[in-house]
């Protein structure tokens, strides 16, 4: 958990709900960068270096996460997603053993300011470039939902819980050249027009969120499943109870991609590791509970129809019995 002040009280959620609407957004913006500004093509060379926008110059990413689709059955026009990343943390909470890095990934001594922001004078906006580094997963959309919360502890300005993009005031030519980092050249860059996108200088970030690795399992069950834990049968009846089957079979492809991402990465975090495996098997338990139910709903009509087409067996009448006579 990112450190509070003592002076900021923390800011707690006041429901229990899905923090970031978008996770990939959420860490751009603890990174205090953008989109990527170089555009990628499924299939197509992935370059060394990729540009990316900055909204604040503060502390920089040191590399961009190219994530390419690893299954046979990806669609050919998928886009790879570029999410930022800072390698020393990305070392300490996954196990990069396992995950094998490329042999060409480029890692920065701690004191070194690479990757800087600078003028980019074609699209007029500041940007940063950033060294590649290309991984392939199973499912590449959820790859930043675990990213995001691996990496929670280690973000630079931990987002608000509804990130938003924060406004740009106009700076001077010498505030951006005294918030650079002191290994880029002393000659300020030109004073930029109003024409140019400014990235604003760091300024203190909201009251830090109080966003635990529970939360996580908000993007795998539903709120109602939640409330059950940590009785796993009692997660699944309740799913099974309120959920659709099209909304269970969701979830549960939904906790299988991202446990096979889990597999892949091998964070360090275990709870990490037990959330989604916990959701996982709900899922899978909860489907199974509606398919039983659906099945002996299918088998008590099939038994209703065989007897309403089976012909009914007629009746043969008994003969009244005689009434006895009374003797004289």
């Amino acid at each position: 958990m990112a450190a509070v002040s003592e002076s900021e009280p923390p800011v707690f959620p006041t429901r229990f709900r899905q923090p970031f609407g978008d996770p990939l957004q959420a860490l751009c913006t603890s990174y205090h960068v953008g989109q990527p500004l170089t555009q990628l093509v499924a299939g197509a060379y992935i370059p060394d270096t990729i540009d990316m926008e900055v909204i604040y110059i503060a502390h920089m990413p040191t590399h961009a996460l190219v994530i390419l689709n690893a299954s046979d059955t990806a669609p050919a026009d998928s886009t790879p997603i570029v999410a930022p990343i800072d390698i020393f943390a990305f070392n300490k909470v996954f196990n990069t053993d396992i995950l094998r890095l490329p042999e060409r990934t480029f890692t920065p001594t701690p004191d070194c300011r690479t990757c800087v922001p600078h003028l980019d004078s074609v699209r007029n906006m500041y940007a940063v470039s950033l060294p590649t580094i290309v991984v392939h997963a199973s499912d590449p959309a959820s790859v930043p939902l675990l990213l995001l919360f691996a990496l929670w502890n280690h973000l630079p300005a931990p987002p608000p819980l509804d990130p938003s993009r924060p406004p740009s005031p106009v700076i001077s030519s010498i505030e951006i050249a005294e918030a650079l980092p002191r290994s880029v050249p002393s000659t300020p860059p030109p004073t930029p027009t109003s024409s140019i996108s400014q990235p604003s200088i760091a300024i203190p970030p909201p009251p830090t969120p109080v966003v635990c690795t529970g939360l996580l399992a908000t993007y795998l069950l539903p709120i109602q499943v939640i409330e059950e834990f940590p009785s796993a049968p009692a997660m699944a009846e309740a799913m099974a109870r309120t959920c659709s089957p099209r909304e269970v079979d969701a979830c549960a492809a939904h906790s299988s991609k991202l446990w096979q991402n889990v597999l892949a990465f091998a964070p360090r975090d275990e709870a990490i590791l037990q959330i989604v495996q916990v959701a996982w098997e709900v899922s899978r338990e909860a489907s199974k509970m509606l398919e039983r139910h659906y099945e002996a709903r299918r088998a008590m009509r099939r038994a209703a129809r065989t007897r309403q087409a089976q012909p009914s067996t007629p009746t043969t009448p008994t003969a009244a019995a005689p009434v006895p006579q009374a003797t004289s």
